[in-house]
């Protein structure tokens, strides 16, 4: 695809793969119910019956439970959902989550297109997905695109891309 290469121990390291419940089982074991259901998520996801295929407890190197990570794959184009408790998104594992979260997308899964959606109003997670996205496309500018949509693409939700150009 390009000069980056990617191994699958650099995803794998930081998150802890778990199996996938359903999603009221998911969800009785969260203890994020008070920052937003997880089910904001579990629906964006799920939309059009589509199964996810993955999900991930973030963890940090004590393995404190921080966030949860959900991705879908459907042919050539993924998307994630993301939660990750304030008291760690301002320590800077926002980015890291979402910068391994598109290189496991497009250089293990190898798809052409990552989707997201973020709560309009969490402007810090706006932040930090633009600055992420905008280093990872700079890493090398002809072969990605990013942007954010400007209208709402579920209620209240930004939905973010990023594509792989042919």
């Amino acid at each position: 695809m390009n000069n980056i290469q990617i191994k699958k121990s650099v995803f794998n390291d930081f998150v802890d793969r778990c199996n996938w419940p359903s999603y009221p089982d998911w969800a009785k074991y969260s203890d994020f119910h008070n920052i937003g259901s997880p089910k904001i998520f579990w629906d964006y996801i799920n939309k059009e019956n589509k199964i996810c295929y993955s999900i991930f407890n973030l963890r940090n190197g004590s393995s404190n439970l921080v966030g949860f990570l959900l991705i879908n794959q459907d042919d050539d184009c993924a998307s994630f959902g993301l939660i990750i408790h304030p008291n760690w998104l301002s320590k800077g594992i926002g980015g890291k989550v979402i910068l391994k979260t598109l290189f496991h997308c497009f250089y293990f899964l190898n798809v052409n297109t990552v989707k997201g959606c973020i709560h309009r109003n969490n402007k810090n997670m706006l932040s930090i997905v633009s600055k992420i996205t905008h280093k990872f496309t700079k890493l090398d500018s002809d072969v990605f695109e990013y942007f954010i949509n400007k209208k709402d693409y579920v209620r209240n939700k930004r939905l973010f891309e990023i594509i792989l150009k042919k």
